[in-house]
């Protein structure tokens, strides 16, 4: 009896262990979904270009599920509306923990690279990327360029928004643009293309933005020269001369080479628009590019 009576007892604090275990990992779980829900809510609100809402939601996101992307969001929406004060504060919150410059790339930040502050941030940033990721040659450009790819995504980042402003964004876009290609015209003629040795893979990249959004056919042409040459190398990302290349031959009336130039479907490219398409796949991976499906338009 006395033997029932303990096995008895085990079985019930068993029970109740497995039972608070399971009412914790459905807290858990109800915690997590409404992070996401909350996540879901913020994306709505910038696509409706409600960028007050969008940030108070990020914040109080950030307070459920201590996601650092969540500030860095909030001071995105806090730029998009020109409060920089309070885009700063979070800015500085988010970098805290982070190493990482990529998320100082974004279009969204446009309104603060002017303001002293921004290059305040920036450098700090740049002094613990470089403690990971190892010493930038080219510290002063490398900055720069960052502001470049800021300036160069903004006009992506606002045409998604209001798609119904594609006019005003585009001649806007103009103006940005002729002055990055003044400055990649003195960048080059001090150090030429910049390479991702002196610069880093991630700031190399923005030259090749600008002058790719830039839709003039002998810009394009001019510096396809440079990069050609950087690729050669190992200075540049093969990839960056296969987008260039492509979208130069396209403007030209002539057929892509390897196929980058796709439909708004993502991987699939139009048969009729490639070049030798029995092999694309071989030259695409020569270029570091993942293989790309084709469809036939008559």
């Amino acid at each position: 009896m006395k033997n029932n009576v303990n096995l008895l007892a085990i079985i019930c604090i068993c029970v109740l262990l497995l039972t608070s275990l399971n009412l914790g990992t459905l807290a858990q779980s109800g915690k997590m979904f409404d992070c996401f829900e909350l996540q879901i809510l913020a994306q709505d609100c910038y696509y409706q270009a409600n960028f007050v809402d969008a940030a108070q939601i990020e914040l109080k996101r950030y307070q459920c599920s201590g996601d650092n992307e969540a500030l860095y969001n909030a001071a995105q929406m806090f730029a998009m509306q020109n409060n920089a004060d309070s885009a700063f504060y979070y800015l500085e919150k988010a970098v805290e923990s982070d190493s990482s410059m990529y998320r100082l790339t974004k279009g969204t930040f446009f309104n603060l690279v002017e303001d002293f502050r921004w290059r305040q941030i920036t450098e700090k940033q740049l002094i613990k990327f470089e403690m990971k990721f190892g010493h930038i040659k080219c510290r002063d450009i490398a900055l720069l360029l960052c502001d470049m790819l800021v300036k160069d995504d903004a006009y992506h980042e606002l045409i998604a928004i209001k798609p119904d402003m594609a006019d005003s964004l585009w001649a806007l876009k103009k103006v940005v643009n002729a002055e990055l290609l003044k400055e990649i015209k003195q960048i080059t003629d001090s150090i030429g293309w910049p390479k991702i040795s002196e610069v880093g893979v991630e700031f190399s990249m923005a030259p090749f933005m600008v002058v790719l959004h830039s839709g003039d056919l002998e810009v394009m042409r001019y510096y396809l020269k440079m990069i050609r040459k950087s690729v050669r190398k190992q200075d540049a990302l093969p990839m960056t001369y296969a987008y260039l290349i492509d979208r130069i031959r396209l403007r030209e009336k002539r057929k892509q080479l390897y196929g980058t130039q796709m439909t708004a479907l993502g991987k699939y490219v139009d048969i009729n628009s490639v070049t030798n398409v029995r092999n694309i796949n071989k030259r695409r991976e020569r270029m570091g590019l993942s293989p790309c499906y084709l469809f036939y338009t008559p």
